[in-house]
């Protein structure tokens, strides 16, 4: 049973009820609602019941007082006994309310190192549509960098002032990130002036992308009118920004463009890249790839030179291939010594170019005197083995130890260049090999302690480990056992074969495509229809699923199961070392017609990825590490420290507080603490922004052993992305635009843009319940007239 209180005065049941008045503003509609009703004619007939013995018992009090006095005190009783009825019956007070949420606005300004630049060449078109919505002369809009061009844009037009009547108007500057601005208002509300400012720190690139998404999600849950990118449009990193502007048009939010800037096209000759292997042998071939793009110089030829540490060692004429078009320039040398080296591709300074900052990259190379030893074990001499033990021998820098469980050479030495008897089981044998190479081998030639010492050859001595899938033992023996974990995929305990009849092809996945593990062919485009091409496979062994943080490679082009299609060719890191798989035993097919080429170069790089990072002396028992391949970072980037201390046995080393030293070029010394790593023991981390350019060398001893020393080494480069291509981009912009369901505007159409929008605020409805039976209200309506009943009683002498 419920009853509308709408006919009551609204401030009236308000006042009642203890409703608070930001909160009746919003009231729609308010029933009383009783949980336990009374039925309609049973509590009629108890008030008439009620009635009548009030009636009785006023009757034989006699004719004094009269009925004038006694009928009032008979409707107080009444209303006393109404009030006990509706308590019993337990009333509550429901009310819907209905806000109204004004939809909100953001604009997004890029202040990355860009918008810093000024236009001296801005053509007059362009210089004369800025001067009409900023009041200035062309001339001094030439002069103004861009971020106050478009400060003044913002605080000359009466747009702000507008938005923030109508709208929850929202100001983001972004770079790399996007960061929330507070919009000064003056005391009516109306937002003043407000300081637009380059960002020092991670303007070094401009992130689209990532800041539309970043602003959608600050935005989540609110109606949203529409969201304004003020730009150059020059997207260096970071998300696509065509992507984040289609999802943010997914959730109703219309995505436009504005842009300023010079489109005039700059000259520029940019090193993108410097890629190598990170550890070496003395005397081994080694290639050195770096990637140049230039723009206005196309068909010049130019000097590239490869310095080790600051001094000339090679050089190449290349002739620049066409405008945007990245072109390869490979380095092959021989180290003859061992240490660690700095290697920078440079390109001398052109005429004309904007900067000379992006002209050179560098790595960081540790070249190793010990020679990289591998032991090979496998059951029997299918044909993956024979090619690939062939593959090994041929490399006669390597030291090379192989066991054939069922050759005749097992008790004579195997079949290496280097004599084995079996299976090492004591670490200091085991702990001299870099690469273990596991084939279809049952898990019954090995004992728990065998498979225990496997484990700490990868996790703490940091050791590769390679296995490679066989119809009969690996992986579905392992499972379980200690090796289980180092596995990048989990397995059945029993085969899961995947058979086809028709042959299927190994499918790069992107990381594949990006790996120099899989790059069959310098050029990306030839890499992959090379790995279209090469001879199908007809058997590999399922995986149930891939584990977290493992890196898969290549899959099965033909097969999958629910998590996707099964891995071919993946590999995780587990503590020092790292586990790579290859799930199919075919890739000796490779060599059909094509004879070594494409087999042996997979596997030379398969070998060379699970290099490990072997240092000589000390430094084994303090492995100093930094997270990015050549330990090359761009200035304004994080370097993530890693450190593992272990003792001469390779047991973790734990210790409550560790120290690195960080010198840099300047020869100025820094201490940073690392903190030890919960889940690692002996692993220690430490992130360190540098401040400066240049190489810096990380030292850390040791505390319980001072002869114990580890050193790594770094180089820290300014890319300079925002100068590479600083001109305005409207083709960019006007296709964010057109993907986020907007359009793209010229600064003089600030006002078209304010007319798009759709002001549809956004009503909640909400509905609210409080409990009256035992409010004072109820009590009142009961304990009152009963109490002024008796006052008069008493006064009439009815006592």
């Amino acid at each position: 049973m419920k009853f509308a209180l709408s006919v009551l005065p609204t401030n009236l049941w308000e006042r009642i009820f203890g409703i608070p008045p930001q909160t009746a503003s919003r009231i729609r509609q308010a029933h009383l609602v009783f949980a336990t009703p009374w039925v309609l004619p049973l509590a009629l007939t108890l008030l008439i019941i009620a009635a009548l013995w009030f009636a009785w018992c006023y009757y034989r009090d006699g004719t004094r007082p009269s009925w004038l006095v006694k009928t009032p005190l008979l409707a107080l009783r009444l209303l006393a006994f109404l009030a006990l009825m509706m308590m019993l019956a337990q009333p509550t007070l429901r009310l819907r309310e209905e806000q109204r949420l004004r939809p909100s606005v953001a604009i997004l300004v890029d202040t990355s190192q860009s918008m810093g630049l000024t236009d001296p060449r801005l053509p007059p078109a362009y210089a004369a549509n800025e001067a009409q919505a900023t009041a200035l002369s062309p001339d001094e809009v030439r002069r103004l960098p861009r971020v106050a061009r478009i400060q003044r844009l913002l605080e000359h037009n009466p747009l702000l002032k507008t938005l923030a009547k109508s709208y929850d108007l929202r100001l983001y500057a972004f770079a790399s990130q996007a960061h929330a601005l507070e919009l000064p208002h003056d005391k009516n509300g109306t937002p003043t002036a407000f300081p637009l400012t380059l960002d020092r720190t991670g303007g070094d690139s401009t992130q689209i992308g990532t800041a539309l998404h970043e602003v959608a999600q600050d935005l989540a849950g609110r109606p949203v009118a529409g969201l304004l990118v003020i730009s150059d449009g020059e997207n260096n990193q970071g998300e696509d920004p065509l992507t984040a502007a289609m999802d943010a048009r997914a959730l109703h939010t219309t995505v436009s463009t504005l842009g300023v800037g010079d489109p005039t096209k700059t000259k520029d000759i940019a090193v993108l890249s410097v890629l190598t292997d990170d550890n070496v042998r003395v005397h081994n071939v080694v290639n050195l790839y770096a990637d140049l793009e230039q723009r206005g110089y196309a068909g010049k030829t130019v000097t590239v030179s490869l310095l080790r540490n600051g001094q000339p060692f090679q050089q190449q004429t290349v002739r620049l291939a066409p405008d945007d078009q990245k072109q390869e320039i490979v380095f092959t040398y021989v180290p003859d010594q061992p240490g660690r080296f700095v290697y920078t591709v440079r390109v001398p300074p052109q005429p004309g170019e904007i900067t000379a900052a992006n002209n050179a990259r560098s790595a960081v190379q540790n070249v190793i005197q010990k020679p990289l030893k591998v032991l090979m074990v496998e059951e029997r001499p299918r044909w993956e083995f024979r090619y690939l033990k062939n593959a090994i021998l041929r490399d006669t820098s390597i030291q090379f130890a192989c066991l054939l469980l069922s050759g005749d050479d097992v008790n004579s030495g195997g079949e290496g260049n280097i004599k084995i008897s079996g299976f090492p089981s004591d670490e200091r044998t085991l702990f001299d090999y870099d690469i273990l190479i596991l084939g279809d081998v049952p898990r019954s030639y090995f004992s728990d302690a065998q498979l225990q010492l496997i484990r700490r050859f990868v996790e703490d001595r940091g050791g590769s480990l390679l296995l490679i899938a066989g119809e009969n033992h690996m992986p579905q023996e392992y499972v379980g056992t200690m090796l289980d974990p180092l596995m990048p995929a989990t397995f059945s305990s029993s085969p899961n074969p995947v058979t086809t009849d028709d042959p299927f092809q190994w499918q790069l996945t992107p990381q594949g495509q990006e790996s120099p593990i899989m790059r069959l062919d310098d050029d990306p485009t030839r890499n992959l229809q090379i790995w279209q091409s090469l001879p199908g496979m007809f058997w590999c062994e399922g995986a149930e699923r891939v584990r977290p943080g493992a890196v898969v490679l290549a899959v099965n082009s033909a097969r999958s199961n629910a998590y996707g299609p099964y891995p071919l060719a993946l590999y995780q890191n587990f503590g020092a070392g790292k586990c790579y798989m290859d799930l199919a035993d075919s890739t000796w097919r490779w060599r059909w017609r094509v004879g070594d080429r494409y087999f042996y170069r997979y596997w030379g790089q398969v070998i060379r990825f699970l290099t490990p990072r072997d240092l000589p002396g000390n430094q084994r028992f303090v492995q100093v590490a930094t997270d990015r391949p050549g330990s090359s970072y761009r200035l304004g980037q994080q370097v993530s420290i890693t450190v593992r201390l272990l003792d001469p046995y390779y047991h973790p080393v734990k210790v409550s507080s560790l120290a690195a030293t960080i010198i840099g070029n300047n020869g100025v010394r820094q201490t940073i603490a690392l903190q030890p790593s919960p889940n690692a023991p002996g692993l220690y981390t430490a992130r360190y922004l540098p401040n400066l350019t240049g190489k810096y060398t990380i030292s850390v001893t040791s505390p319980q052993n001072p002869n114990a020393k580890g050193t790594a080494t770094f180089v820290v480069e300014s890319l300079a992305l925002e100068l590479q291509k600083p001109e305005l981009d409207e083709k960019m912009l006007k296709r964010i635009a057109a993907a986020g369901g907007g359009h793209y505007y010229r600064p003089n159409q600030l006002d078209d843009w304010l007319r798009s929008l759709k002001n549809r605020p956004l009503v909640v409805t909400s509905t609210r319940e409080t409990e009256l039976w035992d409010s004072p209200f109820f009590l009142a309506l009961f304990i009152v007239p009963l109490t002024i009943e008796w006052l008069v009683r008493k006064r009439s002498g009815l006592l």
